[in-house]
């Protein structure tokens, strides 16, 4: 999915599915998922009713809006910037992390070993989350060939 960053700064989401997104200024690509749960939710236009000519009064034109892959191109191809939301052990109980490790895809032997295993301290249980790679349909969109110069420079340092 391709969004229209309008303001002058990045727009940051802090926690999506376990993800931080950080969307640049400009068109970019964004993971579908993310892009739609933005624009129908969060950065959505509300019309508030009409004036007396007919028009819309809106509540305005939010900072992020769909756009399409024509003007990603033109723009430089840029890509969201998908890092992943790291877990604090000391906030979320023992067992909840246990299940948030089976959800986010910890090797099913670890979760078995933190289910059986009392004496493991959450501490692991969080870090073994933590260090879960992201996966690439997310960081980069399938139209972009797998070669290194096909990917932004920007992208491609980080």
């Amino acid at each position: 999915m391709f969004v229209n960053n309008t303001a002058k700064k990045d727009i940051k989401l802090n926690s999506f599915d376990g993800y931080i997104l950080t969307i640049p200024p400009g068109v970019s690509w964004i993971w579908d998922k993310a892009g739609e749960h933005l624009t129908t939710k969060i950065y959505k236009v509300e019309s508030t009713g009409v004036d007396k000519y007919g028009l819309s009064n809106g509540n305005g034109i939010p900072p992020l809006l769909v756009s399409n892959q024509a003007a990603w191109e033109k723009g430089g191809k840029k890509l969201t910037t998908v890092e992943r939301f790291q877990v604090k052990e000391k906030l979320i109980p023992r067992a909840k992390l246990i299940s948030l490790a089976k959800e986010r895809g910890v090797d099913d032997k670890e979760v078995v070993r933190f289910l059986t295993d009392t004496n493991i301290d959450p501490s692991i249980i969080a870090e073994a989350i933590n260090n879960l790679p992201v996966p690439e349909e997310i960081r980069y969109p399938a139209i972009l060939e797998s070669t290194p110069e096909s990917v932004p420079e920007t992208v491609a340092s980080k």
